[in-house]
């Protein structure tokens, strides 16, 4: 029986690990190839014959997930969040460059490609839409919804009105989240607020259907879910920007974006 032969000697995790259709090689995601750095990370591909690998040339800005390849390995197809959206990307292996294929607001989260990766089973949330399945072609997005799960959360309930919002920090750095107020709200109304933090440090508030945002609305409360320094999806500049500094800049985030919301009386 042949021996396993160890092909990577890294201290970075490496995962979405992937053959190729030829067989020839495979791909998978790390952040580095030595040794463990918090960054957002990059695909490589790597020759298990030889030992030979190379990290594609752009990084990715968040997370990733649904990994394939097209059938002629020319290309890889892949959900990676950016900002507060979740949308599919197409990944050049020439190149190394990543290109946009649907450019939603809102939550497009692949479950299924046909196997000629022409065409996409999905599911697609954004702040007032709950998760439902829809088929599509992947060139083009033209969907064709195939469940309407929850009728009467549409129908029957005032939802709360959600938006991404952005502000200042104290040191002037831009913070973004996502904000709820009750659907019937009127401007220049103050309303009672609730902050919700969202874990990690690495993770982020998305423009996606969360119920518990619906409920807090339904009570009379406006709710602040802040995407501060530390969080995923914006590049690793956000991400880096805690480090040295837990508990200073990203508490200064979370209380200039209560401070923006009482300018504009909201708060």
């Amino acid at each position: 029986n042949p021996k396993p032969a160890r092909l990577t000697n890294n201290n970075a995790p490496e995962g979405n690990i992937l053959w190729a259709p030829d067989g020839k090689a495979f791909v998978y995601h790390s952040p580095s190839d030595k040794d463990f750095d918090l960054t957002h990370g990059f695909l490589w591909i790597m020759n298990p014959d030889s030992g030979e690998k190379r990290k594609l040339k752009e990084p990715n800005q968040g997370d990733i997930s649904s990994l394939t390849w097209t059938p002629d390995g020319k290309s890889l197809l892949f959900n990676e969040a950016r900002r507060t959206n979740l949308n599919l990307y197409r990944a050049d292996i020439a190149t190394g460059k990543i290109h946009d294929v649907t450019n939603v607001e809102g939550t497009l989260r692949v479950l299924a490609f046909s196997k000629d990766r022409t065409k996409m089973v999905y599911s697609y949330s954004d702040f007032d839409t709950p998760p439902d399945l829809y088929v599509s072609s992947v060139g083009k997005l033209n969907p064709i919804r195939l469940t309407n799960t929850n009728p009467w959360i549409e129908n029957e309930l005032l939802l709360a009105k959600g938006e991404v919002i952005r502000w200042k920090s104290k040191d002037g750095m831009e913070i973004e989240g996502v904000l709820y107020v009750p659907g019937n709200h009127k401007k220049g109304k103050k309303l009672p607020l609730i902050v919700t933090i969202h874990g990690g440090p690495p993770g982020h508030f998305a423009n996606s259907f969360r119920a518990v945002f619906h409920v807090f609305a339904g009570l009379g409360y406006a709710s602040l879910g802040p995407n501060i320094r530390g969080s995923d999806s914006y590049g690793d500049g956000l991400l880096f920007a805690l480090q040295g500094d837990v508990s200073g800049g990203e508490f200064d985030d979370v209380m200039s974006g209560v401070d923006n919301l009482i300018e504009k009386r909201i708060a």
